[in-house]
């Protein structure tokens, strides 16, 4: 939508959507019923969703902050030390890491700027510009965004919890600047245009989280394996095991797959109400009875039908 209106205000590509839609309207229009009918069966899953969980208010929302957009995070090889150390910037979450450092940064802008008499880097510039400053919270407060307006207009808006993730969207934006960058530094120096290149690679470069997936392949087969086949559906409670409890919750609903059983664990941005399990651990006897509690409950509440399993752990690998 954004761009769609960049384009508009544009005398010169305003001239070329024109005849685009005069050359090519059945076709855009049948593209676009197309995408409406594909789009539907995600639409009333949202609407459904929308029904038990409700819609967010505006403190649940994550927003950019000025420094977000300079923010690649506390793993990054060359600013992670810096991000750590500075109160405004290790304090944001991962939804607000979005910077892709400096010398990128500056690349792109330069980019920009050198072509800025191309029509098609004007709208993709001015739609990550006003994206940037849509998403962008200006003062200290939530409602100081223009966030708030686009919640309260655009349907579906406020269904969103980390509107600060556009900055994948404005990658492109940045993706573009960049290599306009190396192509205008490559008419002058091929060796310039490779070390400018190799240059911003390697300010991406961060120390980020792995993993082996056989040992959560084995650890989730585990988890099934537990779960009876006469079960209607199970939910898992086990040991603290030094993670946070949305690992074995997720474990639980990977093991649905294997076990055709389903689960009551999940794990999501938002839960349903009167949902009472996002502490799944088992430490003694009180969460225990807070378990069960909050299954018997949700049991009531659903009316469901059947024997629910609680597994505690997973079988002995």
């Amino acid at each position: 939508m954004v761009a769609a209106v960049a384009a508009i205000g544009e005398p010169r590509t305003r001239t070329l959507l024109r005849e685009a839609v005069r050359q090519d309207g059945p076709a855009l229009a049948a593209a676009a019923l197309l995408s409406a009918l594909l789009l539907f069966p995600l639409f009333r899953a949202w609407w459904s969703a929308a029904g038990v969980v409700g819609l967010r208010q505006a403190m649940q929302v994550v927003l950019a902050h000025g420094q977000s957009w300079f923010n690649p995070g506390p793993d990054s090889w060359w600013y992670g030390a810096l991000v750590r150390r500075l109160p405004g910037l290790r304090t944001q979450n991962g939804e607000q890491q979005i910077g892709v450092g400096i010398l990128t940064t500056l690349a792109a802008l330069v980019g920009f700027w050198r072509a800025r008499h191309r029509d098609g880097i004007v709208v993709l510039a001015t739609t990550a510009l006003v994206l940037v400053v849509l998403t962008t919270q200006l003062g200290p407060w939530r409602m100081t965004s223009p966030w708030a307006l686009v919640s309260a207009v655009l349907p579906g808006a406020n269904a969103i919890r980390a509107v600060s993730r556009v900055g994948l969207v404005v990658l492109l934006a940045w993706a573009v600047g960049l290599a306009l960058a190396v192509d205008q530094a490559g008419r002058r120096s091929t060796w310039a245009a490779v070390g400018l290149a190799a240059l911003c690679l390697l300010e991406q470069g961060v120390s980020f989280a792995h993993f082996t997936p056989a040992d959560d392949r084995a650890r989730v087969d585990g988890v099934a394996a537990a779960v009876s086949r006469g079960c209607a559906a199970f939910v898992y409670t086990p040991p603290p095991d030094g993670w946070p409890p949305w690992r074995s919750h997720l474990d639980a609903v990977w093991a649905t797959d294997t076990a055709r059983v389903p689960t009551l664990n999940g794990y999501s941005g938002n839960a349903p109400p009167g949902w009472m399990l996002e502490d799944c651990f088992v430490r003694g006897p009180e969460d225990q009875a807070r378990i069960d509690a909050a299954v018997t409950d949700w049991i009531r509440r659903w009316h469901l039908v059947g024997t629910v399993c609680q597994v505690t752990r997973g079988h002995p690998l």
